[in-house]
């Protein structure tokens, strides 16, 4: 972790004492995301969570390493909840990126890679970190087997893949919406867009992969990341041109596949299961601000 000067002396004093706070907080900011309860997974406690080698049912069995790789401020983990939290025998690989939250290291991680990179919050580890990650993968477990469970409502879209723009309307405004597709592919600024008013909420399941290059998907204006849940059972891979213009609105959550992205923006949070996720060349997560209880 990169602190310089009095200014990250302070910095590294604050983030400690925000740290602690923030471990008995996580578990305080249970989140519902697209109809889904995530609990203590969701976006309220975390912009990166990596359950690989924990043990979390629904999760990849080997070890995730969440590599993270850009030049400040482009890069990394941004936003008010951007805590980063690596349960089983996972890593950290940093290079040069910023993380505006705290880093939860589980204490079976292994020997974190970590270089001219800023985590404001500090690193966190013990037996308080572990039991926050333990309850993190048991709400993350339990939500990915809700989503799983739910039957396509969206009729002929239903089974199909996703290859061009399209603006896609909720069968029910203000309640749930379930798309179950065979993978998404989108290239040459297709955007997918997830219509609806206010407190209208999306779960779409994507059988196989998702590739988007210089593409997107993402909720229509009213909506926010809480309603939108993206599950992945395949890999993902982003690319294409700069200031990330290939986007995910909402919560994306890979099981057991890779993750690539280069570059590319998650606003909302990623939950990963496979033996690797990676943001490359300035690729980020925004996570989203605080909301009321």
């Amino acid at each position: 972790m990169r602190l310089s000067g009095s200014r990250g002396l302070n910095l590294a004093k604050v983030g400690l004492v925000c740290a602690w706070f923030a471990i008995g907080s996580l578990l305080a900011s249970a989140q519902v995301v697209g109809g889904i309860d995530l609990g203590v997974a969701g976006p309220g406690s975390w912009g990166v969570l990596a359950l690989g080698g924990s043990d979390a049912s629904g999760f990849g069995s080997r070890a995730t390493s969440v590599q993270f790789a850009g030049a400040p401020p482009y890069g990394g983990i941004s936003g008010s909840t951007a805590n980063l939290g690596i349960a089983g025998t996972g890593r950290l690989q940093a290079s040069s990126v910023s993380i505006d939250g705290t880093y939860f290291k589980g204490s079976l991680t292994g020997t974190d890679s970590i270089s001219h990179t800023t985590i404001y919050g500090g690193i966190q580890t013990g037996p308080d970190v572990d039991s926050t990650l333990a309850s993190a993968a048991s709400a993350a477990s339990a939500g990915l087997a809700a989503a799983r469970a739910l039957p396509c409502n969206m009729g002929a879209l239903c089974n199909t893949a996703l290859t061009s723009s399209m603006a896609i309307d909720p069968v029910y405004p203000g309640g749930q919406n379930v798309l179950v597709v065979t993978s998404i592919r989108l290239g040459n600024r297709a955007n997918v867009t997830l219509g609806g008013s206010p407190g209208t909420n999306w779960v779409v399941i994507v059988a196989g992969n998702l590739t988007l290059n210089s593409a997107s998907i993402s909720l229509a204006y009213g909506l926010t990341p809480l309603n939108g849940l993206l599950v992945v059972n395949g890999d993902v891979s982003t690319s294409g041109g700069l200031n990330n213009e290939s986007a995910i609105d909402g919560v994306l959550i890979v099981p057991t596949g890779t993750a690539h992205f280069s570059p590319g923006m998650i606003n909302g949070e990623m939950i990963t299961g496979g033996n690797q996720v990676a943001f490359a060349s300035g690729a980020s997560v925004s996570t989203p601000g605080p909301v009321p209880e």
